[in-house]
């Protein structure tokens, strides 16, 4: 009897284990694709966000970003990033929403001195000093899922003659 029940129980085991398997794997295939259809739109965000960095000048940091926001509260992404006095710098936001909801950007020194502010997207900066900076994209009114790309660049600063 314990046989027959032991034989039972494996025939159920492999007749659902089977289906488990499959299911399993078309959801881990739908999660994959929803993760790449994310990443594709980024990755053309990014391509897009390229465009506001000057000539000559070279990717030095990317940050991707897809949050769930309140609109009614607003909402800021803060970074740091150490930035050279030998060096200047262009930055640029962008992402899916409309242009009346852009983030303003401010950047700030190691002493908390605002150092600039862009309402439009970009912002170039040449350091007086090197250090840390803290960037902060400060959406007013940002849509309720925030998709987009913030992206530093840097170049070496023209020699003075």
């Amino acid at each position: 009897m314990q046989k027959i029940i032991s034989l039972f129980a494996l025939l159920c085991l492999a007749a659902i284990a089977p289906s488990a398997i499959a299911q399993q794997k078309e959801d881990s295939l739908q999660t994959a694709d929803s993760v790449s259809v994310e990443q594709r739109r980024l990755d053309a965000i990014e391509k897009s966000c390229l465009s506001k960095i000057a000539e000559g000048f070279q990717v030095v940091k990317t940050y991707r970003f897809n949050v769930s926001t309140n609109p009614k509260e607003g909402y800021k992404i803060n970074q740091n990033y150490i930035f050279s006095s030998t060096a200047q710098y262009n930055i640029a936001i962008c992402g899916e929403w409309e242009e009346d909801r852009m983030p303003v950007i401010y950047v700030f020194d190691s002493r908390n001195n605002k150092i600039a502010e862009s309402k439009n997207g970009s912002v170039s900066i040449k350091p007086q000093q090197g250090g840390i900076v803290r960037i902060v994209y400060d959406f007013k009114n940002p849509p309720a899922q925030l998709l987009g790309v913030s992206i530093i660049a840097s170049a070496p600063k023209a020699k003075k003659k």
